[in-house]
């Protein structure tokens, strides 16, 4: 599972071929969540308050660049380093 990055000790991941909706996987201290690439809500887990919405927002910045890479791990390719907050 391709780390695509870290950033305030919250850890963003994508695995290959994954279900849909498009969708992130995402640590932090212990906690782990499933975050919409479209509307940077948890779908299932739980992160703390602070971490959803620094997620969130990342998000919103890199859409485009998240939704390549779901296309790219999607297909089995390796995704590309995408830039923290």
């Amino acid at each position: 599972m391709p780390k695509i990055p870290e950033f305030h000790g919250i850890g963003v991941y994508m695995y290959f071929n994954d279900h849909l909706p498009p969708h992130v996987h995402v640590t932090y201290s212990g906690c782990r969540a499933r975050v919409d690439l479209h509307s940077g809500t948890v779908l299932t887990g739980a992160l703390p308050r602070p971490v959803r919405r620094l997620v969130k927002d990342w998000i919103s910045l890199r859409r485009a660049e998240l939704q390549e890479n779901w296309e790219l791990t999607r297909a089995k390719e390796t995704p590309r380093w995408i830039d923290p907050l």
